[in-house]
């Protein structure tokens, strides 16, 4: 389940019913910020709640965790995946490629990119601690002065 494209899909039905976040809040028992975190992907929410919101917006859970992006939706999923790509991945996944390919082959490219973001920064992480342990040593170590001649 990604969050970002559950979000998507809640705002997209929301905005169908011409919903305010306040009225969704309140029908799913919710505030209107939550909603707001909710819609734009930063809050990871658990099945029951996601329940709540299919309800409260008279659709399945199957719409909002698998529906197919289109239009605009679709469109801000590519634009999040190119923002992540690494530029020696654009010459592979051109956007004409990447415009065209289902949405199965889109979230095996976003888990991908997603992967090598959190190994890339893990290496990142791994790299300044090692760093910082032989700086550590470095002053840890006694100092030797020349001797005078």
């Amino acid at each position: 389940m990604n969050r970002e494209w559950v979000g998507m899909n809640i705002r997209r039905h929301r905005k169908r019913l011409h919903m305010t976040q306040t009225e969704l809040g309140k029908a799913v028992g919710t505030s209107q910020p939550n909603v707001a975190h909710v819609e734009a992907g930063k809050d990871l929410i658990g099945e029951n709640r996601i329940m709540r919101y299919a309800r409260a917006l008279g659709v399945s859970l199957e719409d909002l965790l698998h529906a197919r992006p289109t239009g605009a939706t679709r469109r801000k999923m590519i634009d999040a995946i190119y923002r992540m790509m690494p530029p020696e991945m654009k010459d592979v996944f051109p956007p004409e490629v990447v415009d065209v390919m289902p949405r199965t082959d889109l979230v095996v490219l976003h888990n991908t990119l997603l992967r090598h973001r959190a190994h890339a920064e893990l290496e990142r992480m791994r790299i300044e601690a090692l760093h910082k342990e032989r700086d550590d040593a470095d002053e840890a170590a006694p100092k030797s002065y020349p001797l005078p001649r």
